[in-house]
């Protein structure tokens, strides 16, 4: 599986403590598999087969193409734009999967175990 993540950040990890033991590691296991960072960017529409990305502050914008999107915020729960996008796409009716603060539990180790059983079952 392919995994691109799009963050408005530049960098991966770009807001966490200590960058070189708490976020090396990590994109040395990420880097070598088959992922990708877009950083500087934020999603400006999801269809059935992409997801259209762009530049903050500039008319750039780019088309990835997607069969599966994970939205991801920052001690946020954003149920309610899992909701929304469940009532609005009807042709084939994917699934969404609300995991993390979203699902009402609470801690990044349940939010990670969610995700990574997703993942598995994906």
């Amino acid at each position: 599986m392919q995994v691109t993540l799009v963050s408005r950040y530049e960098s991966l990890g770009a807001s966490l403590p200590y960058p070189p033991a708490t976020v090396e590691a990590a994109k040395e296991r990420l880097m070598s598999q088959n992922f990708d960072f877009i950083g500087g960017h934020y999603i400006q529409a999801i269809t059935q087969d992409e997801v259209m990305i762009g530049v903050p502050f500039t008319e750039r914008k780019r088309r990835l193409q997607a069969n599966t999107v994970a939205l991801i915020s920052y001690n946020h729960p954003n149920r309610g734009l899992g909701d929304y996008l469940a009532g609005q796409i009807t042709e084939t009716k994917p699934k969404i999967h609300t995991i993390g603060d979203a699902s009402g539990t609470n801690g990044i180790q349940a939010a990670i175990h969610q995700a990574a059983n997703l993942i598995r079952s994906l």
